[in-house]
């Protein structure tokens, strides 16, 4: 998990607990919901990088969805398909403290696999990925139907939480 996740994470899970929250919130960090990987990209300016990431947006946008990033990095449908098995098989079958079953999970992620994550639940398909914005520390709300084992998007990059010049706590 990158750091700034970790953190937004621990600050999300200490304002539940702070607020008495009704569930015990449990932090679980899962590789298959990191980022997207860049390949040779990784920790390269972005204005060094940003021509190719442009390109290969644009293949992607096109439906080749299986471009990978140059130097083993990753393409959506890669993504996606590690991601989604964990949501799957790790999260939404998992169990509370107290035992009962999961309704409400927080995935704290960065923006690539958010747009991969929510074009996907949306039924739309990768390749409308960049549509779906994604503002630093914005929530995004997807719902899980387990009678009809379909998610629902509910809300994308809702960002009014946020206060211009704020500390970054909730």
């Amino acid at each position: 998990m990158l750091q700034r996740s970790q953190q937004t994470a621990e600050i999300v899970r200490a304002e539940l607990a702070k607020n008495s929250h009704p569930r015990s919130p449990i932090l679980n960090e899962h590789e298959s919901l990191n980022e997207m990987y860049y390949g040779h990209w990784e920790g390269q300016p972005i204005a060094n990088v940003f021509p190719d990431i442009r390109d290969i947006s644009s293949e992607w946008a096109k439906g080749n969805l299986h471009a990978e990033c140059p130097g083993n990095g990753e393409s959506p449908v890669q993504v996606l398909e590690r991601a989604s098995e964990c949501l799957l098989k790790n999260i939404l079958r998992q169990k509370s403290n107290s035992g009962d079953s999961v309704d409400h999970i927080c995935i704290v992620a960065h923006a690539r696999l958010n747009q991969i994550l929510i074009s996907h639940c949306s039924g739309k398909g990768l390749s409308y990925m960049k549509e779906y914005q994604q503002g630093n520390c914005c929530v995004n709300v997807i719902d899980w139907d387990p009678e009809s084992e379909r998610f629902y998007v509910r809300l994308v990059n809702y960002r009014d939480h946020i206060v211009s010049g704020s500390s970054g706590k909730l």
